[in-house]
């Protein structure tokens, strides 16, 4: 096992959804960006900047690990290549997405939408579809 060190300024303490890795690499979101380290070398290999508000969630691509989705209070979601660092594709949202997921097998991500709906992403069609609309009041007993 590696040990890592983060710089506790550039590691957010207030979204629990910012940390990911794959088979080669980990990633962690500061405010505004995301750093990608080689976990065999323990480098920092990129960083990836587009996000103008507070990036929410991150997650690598289970079925090619080249590519990442993040999300942010921005209302956007993108689609980057882990190899270069290019921005692919930009979802825009309505409302702010709180977390994202990407699916194992297929080229679309899950992102959960404040207030309490979920919304599959085709980043290859670049086309997304409420799939659940949760409800957010809770009941007290």
């Amino acid at each position: 096992m590696n040990e890592h060190r983060l710089l506790s300024a550039g590691v957010q303490a207030w979204k629990v959804n910012v940390l990911d890795s794959s088979n080669d690499n980990f990633a962690f979101c500061s405010t505004l960006a995301i750093y990608i380290h080689n976990k065999s070398t323990n480098q920092l290999e990129r960083i990836l900047s587009k996000h103008d508000r507070i990036i929410t969630g991150f997650a690598f691509a289970k079925h090619n690990a080249n590519f990442a989705v993040s999300c942010g209070s921005d209302l956007k979601a993108y689609l980057w290549s882990v190899n270069t660092g290019s921005l692919i594709e930009t979802l825009t949202l309505r409302s702010k997405p709180e977390q994202v997921e990407c699916d194992p097998e297929s080229p679309s991500a899950t992102l959960v939408i404040a207030p309490g709906n979920v919304v599959n992403w085709n980043y290859k069609t670049n086309t997304a579809e409420r799939i659940q609309s949760v409800s957010t009041s809770h009941t007290r007993i």
